[in-house]
């Protein structure tokens, strides 16, 4: 089953229910689209594609209903939005944890195994750059895939999510100066024969 006719089968399900029907189905919208995302990240699948077919699942199920459509994809696009970037930012945060430990790890490291211990930092910084690429590219992914529904269905409504998505796109960005600026004064106060490459990418980011 695709994932638009996954999220319109349970759609018209809520739907039938006549309970708390707008609700339902934007708490349905965040636990499936947050396993979709999940999964989709894991396959290289294409999140435009998740995306648009998420929302035209949803308007297919409200299909022939009296509920407001417009305002529920709106609310549920937007629930879209802020799974992705809760799942970048924790994704983000895991990977920074990492750097943080293995950064320890250096200082606390024998002369003659400070060698092999910047290695392995300089490995979780760039670890830590590709993962905040990689999600910011997610990210970006799913403001085209709102972007395009929006465009070829007339949903204007939708265009504010587009825009949370950027500057979502823009926090992460922001976020990773933040942590390579404070790495960065860290590493130089405290080892000042630190390789001199890792400093110069670190600043290269800033």
């Amino acid at each position: 089953m695709s994932y638009k006719d996954k999220i319109k089968e349970q759609v018209k399900a809520i739907v039938t229910t006549g309970k708390d029907v707008e609700t339902n189905i934007i708490t349905t919208v965040k636990k499936d689209y947050a396993q979709t995302i999940e999964d989709s990240k894991i396959a290289g699948q294409s999140l435009q594609k998740v995306t648009y077919e998420t929302l035209e699942g949803i308007e297919e199920g409200l299909k022939s209903t009296t509920y407001n459509t417009k305002e529920i994809l709106k609310k549920s696009s937007d629930a879209m939005v802020e799974v992705v970037k809760k799942s970048a930012n924790a994704s983000i945060d895991a990977t920074d944890k990492l750097l943080e430990e293995t950064k320890t790890k250096l200082y606390e490291s024998t002369d003659n195994a400070k060698s092999t211990a910047k290695d392995k930092v300089d490995a979780a910084y760039e670890a830590l750059h590709q993962k905040t690429e990689a999600e910011k590219e997610h990210l970006k992914e799913v403001a085209k895939g709102i972007q395009e529904y929006s465009k070829e269905k007339t949903h204007s409504i939708l265009d504010s999510s587009v825009q949370k998505a950027k500057d979502a796109i823009a926090h992460t960005e922001k976020s990773f100066k933040v942590h390579s600026k404070r790495f960065l004064d860290n590493i130089e106060q405290k080892t000042s024969s630190f390789n001199h490459a890792l400093i110069e990418k670190i600043k290269k980011h800033l």
